[in-house]
């Protein structure tokens, strides 16, 4: 059967436990009933005692009820729940996961539950006069202020069971586990307390009021860890409380007063956990811690997700190697907003000299004042290098000017020459007169014995053209 949004039936309700001496409910899924001023979605009060109400394999999720989000069983009649799943229900008063609270001469047994995500009230799970309870899981579970346990329970009856057992990562501002005023000694045995936080208070209480003798709670082959408590305790102790622990595993085995510790007490460290096995069903696993392993993956994840990933995913691409980048604040501002940050800090150069503390201290290292003279000697080979390259530079340009100066005076006196010898030979020179043209035949030289001494005889040889 599947029950859905039914919030008037849970108000006005037309029946009550009296039509009835046997109500069971199996196999049924209820999904956001009950009513948060009125009845819970499994909802039975009253009886006479001839009353029995079984409730095996059902789903309660998203339960409203103004006691107990998933079941409220107050009266005085029997019952058994058994597989039962309580997920995100919320309640007005107190109780959000359940509330079953039964006579001193009724009895009933819960098992196998598993809880999960309900809404932040006090005592999200209150169990009155128990006979069993064992095989069930809360997780997940917040409770505020005023709340003595994330599981409270009490009983008047003699033979009870309170067994196996998981309370995993709750958050309560008191305690985890309370035990309240027995009226007999009470023994819970392997059970898992793991990763829960108590902000004010210890994980594991007891508190007896009523004066009884030998009233005590027998904790056995519990296991602990993983959880914080501040400045109180794993076991503690209130009132007239005396609280045995045998053979319990923890990774803190800090005590209160009236805590005797019997037989062998195991330190548990990260690389162990024996973890007893529980029930458990949608999101109500345990979540252990995982070993981290920081890595950069190509993409940014889109959105938050609700959970820590337990492994990673398997890259079927290579993973591009990104360098880790440390934020840094560099020389002058970017104008611009860049992709990634900036991997490295540009180092400042400061302009400001302090004038306190401009000397030399030649005393503070043994090598300071050779380390001066070398580098004396290496300024002044620098200086005479400079200079001997200066003085042979300038000599060459000297000399090759004064080359450059002979080779044009050279070349003026060639061309003189060149002005005044004729290369031809033989030339004939022909005299032209408007009275009469004459030739001269010569010689070589045409003015041959020009100026010897000879004997004129006054005749002209003339050769007429």
């Amino acid at each position: 059967m599947i029950v859905y949004n039914t919030k008037d039936v849970w108000l006005k309700p037309q029946w009550d436990i009296m039509q009835a001496s046997y109500y069971y409910i199996h196999d049924c899924q209820f999904n956001d009933t009950g009513d948060y001023g009125g009845k819970s979605c499994i909802d039975f009060q009253d009886g006479d005692g001839s009353q029995f109400i079984d409730v095996y394999s059902c789903i309660v999720t998203y339960g409203k009820g103004y006691w107990g989000g998933g079941i409220y069983f107050k009266g005085n009649f029997d019952f058994n729940i058994k597989k039962i799943c309580i997920y995100a229900c919320q309640c007005f008063e107190y109780g959000a996961i359940a509330v079953l609270k039964s006579s001193d001469t009724s009895k009933y047994n819960l098992t196998y539950l598993t809880s999960s995500q309900c809404l932040p009230k006090i005592h999200p799970l209150y169990m009155k006069n128990f006979q069993e309870f064992s095989s069930s899981n809360v997780s997940f579970t917040p409770a505020p202020l005023g709340t003595y346990g994330i599981v409270r329970v009490e009983s008047v009856h003699a033979i009870k069971k309170y067994n196996y057992n998981s309370f995993c990562n709750n958050t309560s501002s008191q305690s985890i586990v309370y035990f309240f005023d027995m009226k007999f000694s009470t023994k819970a045995t392997h059970c898992n307390c793991l990763y829960n936080k108590a902000e004010t208070y210890s994980i594991i209480i007891y508190h007896q009021n009523s004066i009884v003798n030998d009233i005590n709670l027998h904790l056995k082959n519990f296991f602990i860890f993983g959880n914080q408590f501040y400045n109180y305790y794993t076991y503690e102790a209130w009132n007239l409380g005396k609280i045995f622990v045998e053979n319990c595993s923890s990774d803190n085995h800090k005590a209160s007063k009236a805590v005797i510790f019997v037989d062998e007490l195991v330190n548990v460290t990260n690389d162990s956990y024996p973890i007893y096995k529980y029930y458990g069903t949608f999101a109500c696993d345990v979540i252990q811690p995982i070993d981290e392993v920081s890595f950069q993956t190509p993409l940014e994840t889109a959105h938050q997700t609700p959970f820590i990933t337990l492994a990673q995913s398997p890259m079927v691409n290579p993973v591009i190697p990104i360098p880790d980048q440390i934020p840094q604040k560099t020389l002058v501002e970017t104008p611009f907003q860049t992709f990634s940050q900036t991997p490295d800090v540009t180092e400042r150069i400061s302009n400001s000299v302090d004038k306190s503390n401009y000397y030399i201290n030649l005393s503070d290292s043994p090598n300071d004042s050779n380390k001066l003279i070398n580098g004396k000697w290496i300024i002044i080979a620098a200086s005479l290098s400079a200079i001997i390259i200066a003085v042979i530079v300038l000599s060459i340009y000297i000399y090759r000017k004064r080359i450059s100066k002979q080779n044009e005076s050279d070349s003026e006196i060639e061309m003189v020459e060149e002005t005044v010898i004729t290369s031809k030979e033989n030339i004939s020179l022909t005299i032209e007169n408007p009275l009469f043209t004459t030739t001269i035949n010569g010689s070589d030289d045409p003015f041959k014995s020009a100026f010897e001494d000879s004997e004129i005889d006054g005749v002209f040889y003339i050769t007429e053209n």
